[in-house]
């Protein structure tokens, strides 16, 4: 095990209180999609937001 892997593993304590709040952010408002969290190393990295939109199909005019 070299030292960097060393660090990182007793590195890792959790996420912190901010990027717990960024998802949270990410979430809020979320009625149909995906919230994908991206961690590197024991480090959330990126927090990616899709968002689908569900249109209701009306139907004809007779």
């Amino acid at each position: 095990m070299t030292q960097s892997t060393r660090i990182n593993a007793t590195r890792h304590i959790g996420p912190t209180p901010d990027e717990l709040q960024e998802v949270a952010d990410a979430l809020r408002g979320l009625h149909f999609g995906v919230v994908q969290v991206v961690v590197q190393d024991g480090v959330v990295v990126q927090i990616e937001r899709t968002e689908k939109r569900r249109l209701r199909m009306q139907k004809p005019a007779e």
